[in-house]
Protein backbone atom coordinates (compact mmCIF):
# COMPACT_ATOMS: atom_id res chain seq x y z
CA UNK A 1 0.00 0.00 0.00
CA UNK A 2 1.29 3.49 -0.90
CA UNK A 3 1.98 5.68 2.14
CA UNK A 4 1.81 9.37 1.19
CA UNK A 5 3.30 10.66 4.46
CA UNK A 6 6.35 8.39 4.20
CA UNK A 7 6.90 9.57 0.63
CA UNK A 8 6.48 13.24 1.58
CA UNK A 9 8.94 12.94 4.46
CA UNK A 10 11.65 11.95 1.97
CA UNK A 11 11.37 15.51 0.62
CA UNK A 12 10.09 17.52 3.61
CA UNK A 13 12.07 17.23 6.85
CA UNK A 14 10.25 15.44 9.66
CA UNK A 15 9.86 17.08 13.06
CA UNK A 16 9.86 15.62 16.54
CA UNK A 17 6.79 16.20 18.67
CA UNK A 18 5.50 14.96 21.99
CA UNK A 19 2.06 13.44 22.44
CA UNK A 20 0.19 13.40 25.77
CA UNK A 21 -2.99 11.38 26.20
CA UNK A 22 -5.77 12.91 28.33
CA UNK A 23 -6.40 10.42 31.16
CA UNK A 24 -8.93 12.23 33.34
CA UNK A 25 -9.52 15.11 35.68
CA UNK A 26 -10.07 15.78 39.35
CA UNK A 27 -11.08 18.71 41.50
CA UNK A 28 -8.36 20.59 43.35
CA UNK A 29 -8.81 22.06 46.84
CA UNK A 30 -10.48 25.16 45.33
CA UNK A 31 -13.06 23.08 43.43
CA UNK A 32 -11.42 23.72 40.06
CA UNK A 33 -11.23 20.78 37.67
CA UNK A 34 -7.62 19.98 36.74
CA UNK A 35 -6.87 17.76 33.73
CA UNK A 36 -4.33 14.94 33.95
CA UNK A 37 -2.27 13.64 31.03
CA UNK A 38 -0.05 10.64 30.45
CA UNK A 39 3.71 10.99 30.24
CA UNK A 40 4.86 12.32 26.87
CA UNK A 41 5.43 9.91 24.01
CA UNK A 42 8.07 11.12 21.55
CA UNK A 43 7.06 10.93 17.89
CA UNK A 44 10.06 11.52 15.63
CA UNK A 45 8.56 11.43 12.15
CA UNK A 46 5.70 13.92 12.24
CA UNK A 47 5.03 16.81 9.88
CA UNK A 48 3.53 20.15 10.92
CA UNK A 49 2.33 23.00 8.73
CA UNK A 50 0.03 26.00 9.20
CA UNK A 51 -3.66 25.51 8.48
CA UNK A 52 -4.64 27.44 5.35
CA UNK A 53 -6.45 30.65 6.31
CA UNK A 54 -9.42 29.84 4.07
CA UNK A 55 -10.02 26.65 6.09
CA UNK A 56 -10.39 28.35 9.51
CA UNK A 57 -14.15 28.81 9.01
CA UNK A 58 -14.54 25.10 8.17
CA UNK A 59 -13.43 24.26 11.72
CA UNK A 60 -15.06 27.24 13.47
CA UNK A 61 -11.68 28.86 14.21
CA UNK A 62 -10.59 32.47 14.51
CA UNK A 63 -7.73 34.08 12.51
CA UNK A 64 -6.08 35.15 15.78
CA UNK A 65 -5.54 31.50 16.77
CA UNK A 66 -2.28 29.66 16.03
CA UNK A 67 -3.61 26.61 14.19
CA UNK A 68 -1.50 23.88 12.64
CA UNK A 69 -2.08 20.68 10.74
CA UNK A 70 -0.11 17.76 12.16
CA UNK A 71 0.45 14.58 10.19
CA UNK A 72 1.45 11.89 12.66
CA UNK A 73 2.44 8.26 12.00
CA UNK A 74 0.44 7.03 15.00
CA UNK A 75 -3.15 6.13 15.74
CA UNK A 76 -3.86 9.28 17.76
CA UNK A 77 -7.57 9.84 18.33
CA UNK A 78 -7.40 13.25 20.02
CA UNK A 79 -10.92 13.96 21.26
CA UNK A 80 -13.10 10.91 20.60
CA UNK A 81 -15.38 10.05 23.55
CA UNK A 82 -13.45 12.27 25.95
CA UNK A 83 -14.28 15.34 27.97
CA UNK A 84 -10.97 17.01 27.06
CA UNK A 85 -8.40 17.08 24.27
CA UNK A 86 -5.13 15.22 24.01
CA UNK A 87 -2.04 17.43 23.75
CA UNK A 88 0.74 17.86 21.19
CA UNK A 89 3.92 19.64 22.27
CA UNK A 90 5.86 21.21 19.41
CA UNK A 91 8.58 23.89 19.59
CA UNK A 92 8.03 24.15 23.37
CA UNK A 93 4.36 25.09 22.84
CA UNK A 94 1.28 23.13 23.88
CA UNK A 95 -1.36 22.46 21.27
CA UNK A 96 -4.82 20.99 21.85
CA UNK A 97 -5.99 18.43 19.31
CA UNK A 98 -9.38 19.69 18.15
CA UNK A 99 -10.04 17.51 15.11
CA UNK A 100 -8.76 14.17 13.87
CA UNK A 101 -8.92 12.67 10.41
CA UNK A 102 -8.37 8.99 11.08
CA UNK A 103 -6.39 7.41 8.26
CA UNK A 104 -4.13 5.21 10.39
CA UNK A 105 -5.79 1.89 9.57
CA UNK A 106 -5.76 2.77 5.88
CA UNK A 107 -2.42 4.50 5.42
CA UNK A 108 -0.45 4.41 8.69
CA UNK A 109 -0.96 8.01 9.86
CA UNK A 110 -3.58 10.48 11.08
CA UNK A 111 -4.14 14.13 10.28
CA UNK A 112 -4.72 16.35 13.32
CA UNK A 113 -5.93 19.93 13.56
CA UNK A 114 -4.19 21.47 16.57
CA UNK A 115 -4.56 24.86 18.27
CA UNK A 116 -1.91 26.49 20.45
CA UNK A 117 -2.90 26.86 24.08
CA UNK A 118 -2.62 30.42 25.25
CA UNK A 119 -0.88 31.10 28.56
CA UNK A 120 -2.70 33.76 30.50
CA UNK A 121 -0.94 35.46 33.37
CA UNK A 122 -3.10 36.44 36.33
Amino acid sequence: MFNLLTSALKIIPAVQIEYQLYIGSELNSFGIEINSYSDSVIVKKAHIQPLKAEMYADYGLQPSQNVKVCYIPANVIGTLNKSSNDIIIYNNKRFNIVNTHEWYNYNGWNKLIIIEEKNYEV
